[in-house]
């Protein structure tokens, strides 16, 4: 159901490109009569009437891209992939003409869209190569196109690791995916929680670390919450341990430096799960844990508990939030203690 919901997603937005070229250059004729039907069908879900009208359009015009484009579209709505595909390419000419560029880019990106239904993610990846060539070439500013290529890519990661076989796969993804030139701000953290949600804490501990040094304190932090929650109490108390050399030695620089960027990777994630009143309340929210940040990173671990309590006292179905606190208050006990 959500591979349908993105496909479908990226039908209509690739419909909507294709549409507000139509509005462009249609005008009264038969053909375009026969168009505007097959858009309100398609619009409507109606493929196989969708088909007829552009196919009787691009009949009257054959060499009008807009039909051609759209026939593919709706084979793709009838699950007719080869055709799809067929269609599309049909359209592809070799050419540096800015219009023909763009068509051209369409046309790989409803192939793309075929392939990527059908789970073909190598023939994806390639036809996201070949949208990338001709919009760099063409009118699409660099970063937008960028943009469209990650947006796809990401797509297909997502599909997956939804559909990966076992736990072993879908850890062999996710680190595939960290070591790529590709990997976004906070897949690191994501994938982790991905695991940490399934009950897999050891997995989710490789994730935290991948690519990370052995001592970063971002890693060090979920995997004592992690070890906590895996009952492995070894294990949570050398991370405890380690946690409170990093401060020990005042590597504040390294510390603050480090946890800022765990705050802004996973700052929407620690307060996603927390049922609002009202979205008045965020930017208050927000404030608190960037102060608890704040003082964690800074060594100022009572005042740090004390924003923590306040906080509490608000969320208290918050439960990483009550692992931090027990995690603050060992950290303090130790101090005291040495």
């Amino acid at each position: 159901m959500k591979l349908n919901k993105k496909i479908n997603r990226m039908r209509v937005k690739l419909f909507s490109m294709v549409l507000a070229a139509g509005f462009a250059f249609t005008g009264c004729s038969n053909a375009d009569s026969l168009y505007q039907q097959g858009v309100s069908e398609y619009k409507a879900g109606n493929y196989e009437e969708a088909l007829s009208k552009f196919e009787a359009a691009h009949k009257e015009k054959p060499d009008y891209a807009l039909y051609i484009l759209n026939m593919a579209y709706a084979n793709i709505g009838l699950s007719d992939y080869a055709k799809a595909e067929e269609t599309a390419a049909s359209l592809i000419r070799e050419s540096d003409v800015e219009m023909i560029r763009e068509n051209n880019s369409k046309a790989y990106y409803i192939m793309a869209v075929s392939e990527f239904a059908q789970g073909k993610y190598k023939e994806t990846l390639k036809n996201i190569d070949n949208i990338e060539e001709e919009l760099f070439s063409g009118s699409m500013p660099e970063e937008q196109a960028k943009g469209c290529k990650g947006a796809m890519e990401r797509m297909i990661l997502i599909s997956k690791l939804n559909t990966a076989p076992n736990d072993s796969e879908l850890e062999r993804l996710c680190n595939e995916y960290l070591a790529s030139e590709d990997a976004v701000l906070g897949a690191r953290e994501y994938f982790a929680r991905k695991f940490f949600d399934k009950g897999k804490y050891e997995s989710a501990v490789r994730i935290a670390f991948s690519g990370r040094d052995p001592e970063d304190i971002t890693g060090a932090y979920f995997a004592y919450v992690a070890y906590k929650e895996a009952g492995n109490s070894d294990e949570a108390k050398r991370m405890e341990q380690l946690l409170l050399s990093l401060n020990a030695a005042n590597e504040y620089e390294k510390s603050v430096k480090q946890y800022v960027s765990f705050n802004s990777e996973n700052g929407n994630e620690k307060i996603e799960g927390i049922p609002f009143v009202n979205y008045t309340q965020l930017d208050s929210v927000q404030t608190k844990l960037d102060e608890i940040n704040e003082n964690e990173a800074k060594g100022d671990f009572e005042q740090a508990l004390e924003s923590i309590n306040s906080y509490l006292e608000l969320y208290p179905e918050d439960e990483m939030m009550v692992k931090e606190q027990e995690l603050i208050k060992n950290i303090i006990s130790n101090q005291n203690y040495y």
